[in-house]
């Protein structure tokens, strides 16, 4: 082969592998995982969570991406909805837009957010604003208790690991000896920092999966000071189950290899007794 040839097969090659990983980016997946929990009071067994974080609307993430993870998060049905922050990425114009296109999230338990680094700066007052115009509860450091059946679970949320503060025991308001919690967090390294008992579950974004993940290779960054322990899925932090959505935009370049975005339905069920 002449070197010319071999340069425009290169070039074929490479235009193709772009291409890959740029059209990757749109193929949103729906992700189901049945969570065990020792703690979940008997009243929510089953319940259905839809969860979807990292969004990141600017040019590089179209408003019809975070539209039809909108769709596919209620085509679940969803007891609950939550949203684990990176609404936007760079500047504060972004944010209406991009919450407009979340506005058709609903759940008989409700609608619940954090912020993620990215929101914060200066498009946080945007972020806020947006969220609250469109019914959607910031869980900053604080929680609710959802009811059901006379037996209560306790959602809260705190604010993200490197742009904010994070006061889990006024997220876990009055939790009893006995009850445990969900916790929504950006960043899935928090769950190094919990020392409490009253955590069940952890729900974080934020690595994007890895957003290029290599055959054997793995993924060359992950934001993570744990590696590839929190990339992506179920994991088990020192004090509680961590579970990792790969999110549902990007950042830094938009591309994605071997990890396409997703929205996460996630059923909760009690664990078996032993």
């Amino acid at each position: 082969m002449s070197r010319r040839a071999a340069l425009a097969v290169a070039g074929c090659a490479a235009g193709g592998a772009a291409t890959y990983a740029c059209w990757n980016t749109l193929r949103l997946n729906v992700s189901r995982r049945r969570i065990a929990l020792s703690r979940l009071p008997a009243a929510f067994e089953g319940l259905t969570v839809a969860f979807l974080a990292d969004f990141h609307h600017s040019l590089c993430v179209p408003l019809s991406l975070i539209r039809d993870a909108a769709a596919l998060a209620m085509s679940a049905r969803p007891d609950l909805v939550l949203l684990g922050g990176d609404f936007i990425t760079g500047r504060r114009r972004y944010a209406a837009p991009c919450i407009a296109a979340l506005g058709g999230l609903a759940a008989p338990f409700g609608v619940f957010a954090v912020l993620g680094n990215h929101d914060h700066g200066a498009g946080e007052r945007a972020v806020r604003a947006e969220l609250a115009r469109r019914g959607i509860r910031e869980l900053f450091n604080a929680g609710v208790w959802l009811e059901r059946g006379g037996a209560r679970l306790r959602l809260g949320g705190v604010g993200d690991l490197w742009r904010a503060t994070q006061d889990l025991p006024a997220a876990l308001g009055d939790v009893r000896a006995g009850e445990g919690a969900l916790v929504l967090t950006h960043n899935p390294d928090f769950a190094e920092e919990i020392e409490s008992d009253g955590v069940d579950l952890l729900l974080a974004g934020h690595t994007h999966g890895g957003q290029a993940v290599l055959p054997l290779a793995g993924a060359p960054f992950t934001p993570s000071r744990y590696g590839e322990k929190y990339r992506e899925g179920l994991a088990r932090g020192p004090k509680c189950l961590v579970y990792v959505t790969r999110g549902v935009g990007t950042s830094a370049l938009p591309v994605r290899i071997g990890c396409p975005p997703e929205v996460s339905v996630l059923e909760l069920v009690r664990a078996p007794e032993n």
